[in-house]
């Protein structure tokens, strides 16, 4: 892996915050297919999707899920993996069929319990950081300004050191 220059770094964080700007929801966890929810429950599930590849039936599409889950209104968990998903359910964005099949644990009182249906998912796709759940205090929008912030930070100490390494070539460049 080739490290990158101060330069590049910053060119990299300016292009991520105007992705991110400009559709950040988007950027971070793939098309919205829309809200379901449990009344009996008070839960309230916003599903994401970005997808991954085909199947090779060409039946079912494999897709990165972000699943945000609200109780009582208040932000509850975040869940998240890969999972196949039939294509007739994306194109009708059947949020209630990946409800009933794909979200398993979803009325457990520990978001730690709840998890996405990894089942046929090739082992490159599956594992640590690539699936989980946890509890959230946050919305996706929230988690969105989050990485916002977090990205200007970061953008502060890359243009710091791209200050201090031009001040040391010029420095030492002037003594030639």
């Amino acid at each position: 892996m080739k490290q990158m220059t101060n330069q590049e770094r910053v060119d990299e964080v300016n292009k991520h915050l105007e992705e991110l700007e400009s559709d950040g929801l988007t950027v971070l966890y793939g098309k919205e297919l829309g809200t379901a929810k449990l009344v009996r429950d008070g839960r309230t599930f916003r599903i994401f999707v970005k997808e991954v590849q085909q199947a090779k039936s060409g039946k079912a599409m494999l897709v990165d899920m972000d699943v945000f889950i609200e109780k009582d209104g208040e932000p509850f968990a975040h869940v998240s993996g890969h999972t196949y998903i039939p294509n007739f359910v994306l194109e009708g964005n059947d949020i209630y069929w990946i409800l009933s099949n794909k979200i398993h644990g979803k009325t457990q009182e520990d978001p730690r319990n709840m998890n996405i249906d990894p089942k046929y998912v090739p082992k490159e796709f599956r594992g640590w950081l690539k699936e989980g759940s946890w509890a959230s205090e946050q919305t996706p929008e929230q988690s969105v300004e989050s990485v916002i912030e977090t990205d200007k930070e970061m953008k502060v100490w890359f243009e710091k050191d791209l200050k201090v390494e031009k001040a040391i070539l010029g420095f030492f460049g002037s003594i030639q």
